[in-house]
């Protein structure tokens, strides 16, 4: 994957988080302010973490499981949570450390 495809990705992923409604009332957790700048950084970071992480495999020709990232990530967002935040079978050979773990997290919950 190029520089410019990781760019074009965070730079999208900062566009869905500040215009999809983060933070607003029907957000999964409502203890979670999408819209602070704790929340922002966290969820920049946990972009990241998908294309360090996750796109290795998942933006090949036939991914695993059918999921192209980072095309799929909204559509995809509760078995990227099921396989590598709660379960934390994802990635197969090195699972995420806590950190990534919660930007990932928080990342997920303000899509």
């Amino acid at each position: 994957m190029s520089f410019s495809s990781i760019t074009k990705f965070i730079v999208t992923a900062s566009a869905v988080l500040a215009f999809m409604g983060c933070g607003s009332d029907d957000d999964d957790d409502p203890m979670l302010d999408c819209n602070s700048t704790e929340a922002m950084t966290a969820s920049m970071a946990g972009a990241a973490v998908i294309m360090a992480s996750c796109a290795g495999c998942h933006s090949a020709p036939n991914p695993p499981g059918g999921v192209t990232l980072p095309e799929d990530v909204m559509s995809s967002a509760a078995r990227i949570r099921a396989r590598a935040v709660d379960a934390k079978t994802m990635p197969p050979a090195a699972p995420l450390n806590d950190q990534d773990v919660s930007d990932l997290s928080a990342y997920l919950d303000c899509l």
